[in-house]
């Protein structure tokens, strides 16, 4: 591999963009570390992966299919290795998707209804000639253990215990025997708002499939960065991660740029106008603006958009009789609680005189130092029943005849009695 260093590293090319663009080096790199452009050569290292079997287990689920799986096949060598059947939905897509699980680590073409399917899968390859295994002992819950083989038994190059743990050791494995680096691709999404993401060994991978009845020639997408993938997977172009940046940095760039043309656009369509205000309404819209965040005139034109909007007579009004209801609910349960008052006071009072003789005039002292007592307890107990937020109010039903049934044309000022 050629020194970084020399004429073909870093900063020869960075020399080469700054002459044919008439800037200094200083210049360039600056907008490059600016726009996340990083100069990095490297060249992918060739290995040849290979297949060397398969199994995995299970049970089948469902209403229709059920029954025991039992898949086995070793002993793979190099070549050409086909899986066919009689007749369609045997599982032949199946087998290949597993295939590309236990590679990458990310279950994907597999079935949905087959997630419970299988208990274990393993999988043994080699990278140039180096032998590896993924054995899934959970493949429900993606626990297991990738081994590297070597002369005297099987080591443990990492375990994971979920999908990301997995796809993170499939990842760290192919990254670093393959020499490869994070890509980034740059999307828009549909608010406008742009996003760079990052991109590791399932990202690459997919340049290496072909799919059941291919839309694409290679991989699961027309693009999304496919040249690049397949740049650094089999042709090892030395500035493809860098490639990848520059077209990164042209998305959000070129984004930026349509988004300041939609909102000069959007500028252009306004106009000025000039209003006087009373000075106390323009303190109060400034302070609206200052605690919404907004300029003025956002206050104002929203102010007036409500103003002119066709439904605004309409909404005012429905605001309106909202209100009048509440007012109007609150009054009823007001006029309510006075007639139940004057209702238990009338009560009482004639009870009192119906059942409570004169006393003689030497039983008035003891009887009022009596009455002292429990009227006191009758605080305290009040006291307390208001603390608990009760009322008596609360105890009597809402049904009562003489109040459901009042009449409605009554005249004079005195309570209706039970």
């Amino acid at each position: 591999m050629p020194n970084d260093s020399g004429q073909d590293g870093p900063e020869a090319l960075l020399a080469a963009i700054a002459k044919k663009c008439g800037r200094s080096p200083e210049q360039v790199s600056s907008v490059l570390t600016r726009n996340g452009v990083g100069l990095r050569r490297s060249l992918a290292v060739p290995k040849r992966l290979c297949l060397r079997s398969l199994a995995f287990s299970g049970e089948k689920k469902g209403e229709k299919t059920i029954g025991t799986i039992a898949f086995d096949w070793p002993d793979l060598r190099p070549g050409i290795w086909g899986v066919t059947s009689g007749r369609n939905l045997r599982g032949k897509s199946t087998v290949l998707a597993i295939v590309r699980w236990c590679l990458t680590g990310k279950r994907s073409g597999i079935p949905t209804e087959m997630g419970e399917w299988f208990d274990a899968v393993h999988l043994a390859f080699t990278l140039d000639g180096q032998p590896y295994e993924v054995e899934i002992a959970d493949a429900v819950a993606s626990k297991g253990t990738l081994w590297r083989v070597v002369d005297d038994g099987r080591c443990a190059q990492a375990t994971f215990t979920s999908e990301d743990s997995f796809k993170s050791a499939m990842s760290d494995l192919f990254m670093t025997q393959l020499g490869l680096l994070p890509l980034i691709t740059h999307t828009v999404r549909s608010s406008g708002e742009s996003v760079d993401q990052p991109h590791d060994w399932a990202f690459y991978a997919g340049a290496m499939w072909i799919e059941p009845n291919p839309e694409n020639l290679f991989g699961t997408v027309s693009m999304s960065a496919m040249p690049t993938r397949m740049m650094q997977m089999f042709l090892g172009i030395p500035w493809a991660s860098t490639n990848a940046d520059l077209v990164a940095a042209k998305g959000r760039l070129s984004n930026h740029i349509s988004q300041r043309r939609i909102m000069t656009q959007r500028l252009s369509m306004r106009d000025r106008l000039n209003v006087s205000l009373p000075v106390a309404m323009i303190s109060q819209i400034g302070d609206l603006a200052t605690r919404r965040k907004v300029t003025r005139s956002a206050v104002v034109e929203a102010a007036v958009a409500s103003l002119l909007s066709p439904d605004s007579a309409e909404k005012s009004e429905a605001a309106l009789t909202r209100r009048l209801d509440r007012l109007t609910r609150q009054m009823q349960r007001q006029e309510r609680d006075l007639i139940i008052a004057l209702e238990t006071h009338a009560l009482f009072i004639r009870f009192w005189l119906g059942q409570m003789p004169p006393l003689p005039a030497e039983a008035r002292a003891a009887a009022n130092a009596l009455g002292q007592e429990r009227f006191a307890r009758f605080l305290d107990t009040l006291g307390r029943r208001l603390s608990q937020g009760r009322s008596f109010r609360d105890d009597i039903p809402l049904d009562i005849p003489a109040m459901r049934e009042r009449p409605a044309d009554r005249t004079d000022d005195t309570p209706s009695r039970s």
